[in-house]
């Protein structure tokens, strides 16, 4: 099926499209679009306080202050106060109501042109280049979104041009007020390697919904819906792996489990082995193959396990409540020194979170993610001079919807509207 969307220029208050929706015609693969708009969802103002404190990262995002920031918009990015929120006034959203449109879909405008921009940097071998590219083109359609975003898993608490920082303040609209969580190049190393996985992927929740901890890591186990509630991260990894293989119907022999080569996975690399199951090991891309193990289709994932990064955790939490997978994450410490300089900022480093507990934003969860370098999950980048074709995912929660939409791009167009240059180099 092919759609066109009509551009409707920004406002303030009120619903309105992303820039760019004129450049882009798509093609949806499975599932179905939602053109009709429904009830209001109600969100999740946050509680104002006076003064402006230096943001604790700990825990969800409205638990505690999120600092100073910055709104971008169609003007450049300026400063502004935020507010500062160390306990909530009034209910995050109950998703007890369908939201009132599809984020998801002009969230995909967002990937998509963050994945255009990464591409320009495809086999340079130039990490530092692919991230300001991709970083800069997803912040300026961020900024044309019509939200109150708030980043709150991004790539550090400083401000900088080439990353997004916790507490940045971007769209240009009062409502709905949602947490953003951003990764805009998961696999730079790909990218700048030409390897193959690399995808841009934002996630949008109601404000107050989405952990953020200090910890670097956490180890997690994901699985799609069909072996949902056979998973327990405290017991035997072979438990594990027979209870998630008989709920599958298959040997598990044929179980395939997916992890990052990394030092700290040598012995649950022996445990997977000995269990029987088969290993693939990938040096990155670990959230597009959770949501590969997440994914109800045949793939060549069944079961995602190790430990990541913690931003990714909670990224992958938003796509596992999108497709109604299950998933156990706990924080992971790589020696006793910050194991204990977690506990005294207050963590609890025996605490097992489930997808729900990373992100709380029940069906008002969206999730979009647009390959950079081909993959099993998605497709990269094609150039058809003057268009490139895109592939992305695109995931709701208030539906468990994943649809495959593959967009051809005028790239001069799309450029002028994003602001950033999207043509090869």
């Amino acid at each position: 099926m092919t759609t066109t969307d009509g551009a409707t220029p920004a406002k303030t208050t009120g619903p309105v499209r992303a820039r760019g929706a004129l450049q882009s015609g798509h093609r949806v693969h499975t599932g179905c679009l939602y053109p009709r708009l429904l009830a209001v969802s109600p969100t999740a103002p946050v509680g104002v306080a006076t003064g402006h404190k230096r943001p604790d990262t700990r825990g969800w995002a409205g638990d505690e202050s999120v600092g100073p920031g910055t709104r971008a918009s169609g003007r450049g990015r300026e400063r502004m106060d935020v507010e500062v929120c160390n306990e909530r006034t009034e209910p995050m959203s109950t998703g007890t109501r369908p939201p009132d449109r599809n984020l998801a879909l002009e969230l995909m405008r967002v990937t998509e042109a963050g994945a255009l921009a990464a591409a320009r940097a495809i086999g340079r071998d130039d990490v530092d280049l692919a991230d300001r590219l991709a970083v800069e083109a997803v912040r300026q359609t961020l900024s044309a979104l019509p939200i109150d975003g708030v980043v709150v898993v991004g790539e550090g608490e400083e401000r900088a041009h080439e990353r997004f920082y916790l507490g940045e303040r971007l769209g240009v609209a009062e409502e709905p007020r949602m947490d953003v969580a951003v990764d805009a190049i998961d696999g730079t190393s790909l990218v700048a390697a030409g390897a193959l996985g690399a995808i841009c992927t934002v996630a949008l929740a109601p404000r107050n919904t989405l952990y953020r901890t200090h910890a670097a890591y956490m180890e997690r186990i994901v699985v799609g819906a069909a072996a949902a509630g056979a998973i327990d991260i405290a017991r035997p990894v072979e438990d594990n792996l027979r209870a998630v293989a008989q709920r599958l119907g298959k040997p598990i022999g044929e179980l395939q489990v997916v992890m990052l080569d990394r030092p700290r996975h040598a012995d649950l690399q022996r445990q997977v082995r000995a269990a029987g199951a088969a290993l693939k090991l990938i040096s990155e891309g670990d959230v597009a193959a959770a949501v590969m193990a997440a994914l109800p289709e045949q793939n060549d994932v069944d079961v995602l396990l190790g430990a990541g990064g913690a931003p990714e955790a909670t990224i992958t939490a938003c796509a596992v409540l999108c497709l109604h997978g299950d998933m156990q994450a706990r924080l992971w410490f790589r020696d006793q020194e910050q194991r204990t300089a977690s506990q005294e900022r207050g963590d609890d480093p025996e605490r097992v979170f489930g997808a729900s507990d990373l992100c709380r934003g029940g069906d008002d969860v969206y999730m979009t993610m647009t390959g950079i370098t081909d993959g099993e999950l998605l497709r990269g980048v094609r150039y058809a001079p003057p268009s490139a074709i895109t592939q992305s995912l695109v995931m709701r929660s208030a539906t468990g919807t994943a649809q495959r939409i593959e967009a051809t791009h005028d790239l001069e167009r799309l450029a002028e509207s994003v602001g950033v240059s999207l043509e090869p180099l």
